[in-house]
């Protein structure tokens, strides 16, 4: 018996090995995602590797086994066994409640978070930091403003990466945002798009002029 038909043996009875000992709602889930894998257009393809992919051998990176530490975590989330056969999106968010530009990212990304799951998406939520121009102009804090639309940029492709996920949706402010949010996906040539926050909205002084 040749070297290569004794591997195929062998990975084909440590699949059936792996099927016999799935049970339960294991089994289910093992089943989804095997049948979600066989659909060729689905937009979820590199998050298999988070959820596990049924289809490869158990002793492989990334298999339905070596995964199920990181499906526990995500159930502890609140995941379900249907969120695993979605495609996971990134949601990336350059957000702080100090600053006009960015404050209503976060309700945004929630609106954003909405549509994704009615749409047949999973989204995870990537905050990144950001610094005011503005707010800084003249002050030793602006020497972190120019830095950190690499750091937003870099802190955006890491949370994607790192949650192997199929496609992202960015939005920004103002400052340094726009350009980082931007930047990672030409770069990793991500399935995404950046959309704008909009303008700030002015504020309220009662002291000038009645309260404008």
């Amino acid at each position: 018996m040749s070297s290569r038909t004794t591997n195929n043996t062998i990975n084909s009875t440590k699949e059936q090995d792996l099927e016999g000992e799935t049970k339960g709602e294991g089994k289910i889930l093992y089943n989804l995602l095997k049948s979600s894998k066989k659909d060729q257009k689905r937009l979820k393809k590199q998050s298999y590797e988070l959820s596990g992919d049924p289809t490869k051998p158990e002793y492989e990176s990334a298999s339905y086994s070596k995964a199920a530490c990181g499906r526990a975590n995500l159930r502890a989330a609140g995941w379900t066994d249907q969120d695993f056969t979605k495609p996971v999106i990134t949601i990336g968010l350059p957000y702080s409640n100090g600053l006009p530009c960015n404050n209503r990212v976060r309700d945004l990304g929630d609106i954003i978070l909405q549509a994704v799951e009615e749409e047949g998406g999973k989204g995870i939520f990537a905050f990144t930091p950001i610094i005011s121009d503005g707010e800084t102009n003249g002050s030793t804090g602006m020497k972190y403003s120019l830095p950190s639309r690499d750091t937003i940029a870099d802190c955006l492709d890491m949370m994607h990466h790192g949650y192997m996920a199929d496609g992202i949706i960015t939005l920004s402010g103002c400052d340094k945002s726009v350009p980082g949010a931007l930047m990672p996906i030409p770069r990793s040539n991500l399935v995404g798009i950046t959309l704008y926050a909009g303008a700030a909205l002015p504020g309220k002084c009662m002291d000038v002029r009645g309260g404008a």
